[in-house]
Formats: C-alpha cells, structure tokens, sequence
C-alpha cells in the first residue's frame, strides 16, 4: 500500500476510535524516520566486508526516503520491501522470493529480525535466523556464522 493512503487509513481509524488527537499522533510519529543505532551500523559495516548486506522489510513506499534520510541506502547492497514484492513477512513466501532473487539457498542466508514471529518464519523457510535484542547478540551470531 502507498505510505500516504496506509498513513490515512491509520489515522483515521484511530481517530473515529479515540477522537481527533488520534490522527495528531499519527502525524506526530510519522514526521521521525527513526533512528540509526550505532553500535549496529559498526557490526554492519564489518560484516559487509565480507558478504553482500540486504534488507527485507515490510516497510511502506515511504522506504526508499527514510533510507537517504538516515544514510542507510549507501550502507547496504539491496533492499526487499513488501510494498514491492507484494508479500510480507512472516509469510514463507518472501524467504524464498528474496533468496531466488540473489540467487542463494535459504540455508546459505542469515535473517535477523527483531520480530520473533519472522524468526521463526525464516527459520521454517531455511534460513539461519536471529531474534535480535541487543548489538552484543548480534555480533555473536554472526560471528558465529
């Protein structure tokens, strides 16, 4: 869905459950692209020296903004988003979509997802997954990869 209409609907079911303010929030929180956690942009970079870094996000058409907008479209090598693919995570589907589209086996991939709901899925579809808590998590799990 397009960010601006998914956006609206939001807002406008809020509204008509909890009155005006509602829709206020939603514009509130939409004005952030959130944040970069420096601590995961370092673990990023050091492991993508050594293979390709995606994205697979169930993220809105507004995606490709919030990326430049936090810099983040320089430091991956591909991004996957539902809004395009047209499936959403946790649906099995988009595990073996993006793995054919980079040409890879599931098992060949690692997902980290902050979701445990899309952990378990990924790792259902055969991926090397991790539910991600912490940086130092993080590390360790693809270290260990």
């Amino acid at each position: 869905m397009d960010d601006d209409r998914w956006r609206a609907e939001v807002a406008g079911a809020l509204a008509a459950a909890h009155g005006p303010a509602a829709a206020r929030a939603v514009a509130e929180w939409s004005a952030s692209s959130g944040a970069v956690e420096p601590a995961v942009l370092e673990i990023v970079r050091r492991y993508r020296r050594s293979a390709p870094v995606v994205a697979l996000t169930n993220a809105t058409s507004r995606l490709p903004h919030d990326l430049a907008r936090l810099g983040l479209d320089r430091e991956l090598d591909r991004v996957f988003s539902s809004h395009e693919l047209g499936v959403a995570k946790p649906d099995p589907r988009v595990f073996a979509l993006v793995c054919g589209q980079l040409g890879r086996e599931p098992a060949e991939c690692l997902f980290v997802d902050d979701t445990e709901g899309h952990v378990a899925a990924a790792r259902e579809a055969g991926l090397r997954a991790h539910h991600y808590r912490c940086p130092d998590g993080l590390a360790a799990f693809l270290d260990a990869a």
